[in-house]
C-alpha cells in the first residue's frame, strides 16, 4: 500500500514523544540591500514566512528504534510531509471568528457554552483544525470576541478555516518537511539508535 502524506511521527511504545530537544523558530522573507559609502539601507518585506528547526529524539532502542527509522526513511527526504506535535499543555477552548484572513492575522472566538482556561496571550501556539494541520502563533495578546483581528506568526497563505473552526492549542501539530534528502541516523554499539534532523513548515 502507498504511502499517504503526511505521516506522524511516531511516539514511544510508552505512549511518550520520543523528543528529546526541539530547537524551532521562523524564517522570514525580508530583503535588505546597504550602500557600501552610507550604510543607508532598502528594505523590501514580501510578507512570507515559515517554521524551521531541528529535531532531536532521545536515544532509542527496540521497536521504538524500529519505528523511527521507517518513519523517517518513508519521507525519502524532501518528498514526503510529516507532522509533530508542539508541548504545551493548555485547553482547545477558543475558535474562528468571522475572518482568517489568509495572510497574518486571524479573528477569534471563545467556543460556545465553554468558560476559558486560559488566555491566548502573546507567544500563544494554535493549530488550525483542519486538514493542513498548519501551526501558528498569536504574536499579541488576543482580541476575543471583537471585531479586530489578532496578528499571527507565520503568514497563513493557503489556510482556509470557516467561522467556528477549533483552534488546538493542547500539543498543537505542525506539518513539515526535512530540509535535505539524506535521511541520516547514528547507531552505537549497543544498537542504540539517535535521530537528529532539520526540517521547515509547509
Amino acid at each position: 500500500m502507498a504511502i499517504s502524506y503526511p505521516v506522524t511521527m511516531p511516539f514511544g511504545a510508552d505512549g511518550r514523544t520520543l523528543i528529546q530537544s526541539l530547537q524551532i523558530g521562523v524564517v522570514s522573507k525580508v530583503g535588505i540591500s546597504e550602500s557600501p559609502f552610507t550604510f543607508k539601507q532598502q528594505i523590501q518585506d514580501y510578507n512570507d514566512s515559515r517554521w524551521e528547526g531541528t529535531i532531536t529524539t532521545r536515544p532509542l532502542f527496540g521497536a521504538d528504534a524500529l519505528a523511527m527509522r521507517a518513519f523517517i526513511l518513508s519521507l525519502k527526504g524532501r518528498l514526503g510531509t510529516f507532522t509533530f506535535f508542539i508541548p504545551q499543555n493548555l485547553s482547545n477552548d477558543y475558535e474562528t471568528g468571522a475572518s482568517f484572513d489568509g495572510e497574518d492575522s486571524i479573528n477569534i472566538n471563545t467556543k460556545s457554552g465553554v468558560t476559558p482556561s486560559h488566555t491566548m496571550k502573546a507567544g500563544t501556539y494554535f493549530q488550525t483544525d483542519t486538514a493542513e494541520k498548519k501551526l501558528f502563533m498569536v504574536i499579541e495578546d488576543a482580541n476575543i470576541g471583537s471585531s479586530a483581528n489578532t496578528d499571527i506568526i507565520p503568514v497563513s497563505f493557503g489556510v482556509t478555516a470557516t467561522e467556528g473552526t477549533d483552534l488546538i492549542t493542547t500539543n498543537p501539530a505542525c506539518t513539515a518537511k526535512l530540509m535535505n534528502n539524506a535521511s541520516t541516523y547514528a547507531v552505537d554499539i549497543t544498537e542504540g539508535h539517535s535521530f537528529s534532523f532539520a526540517f521547515h513548515g509547509v
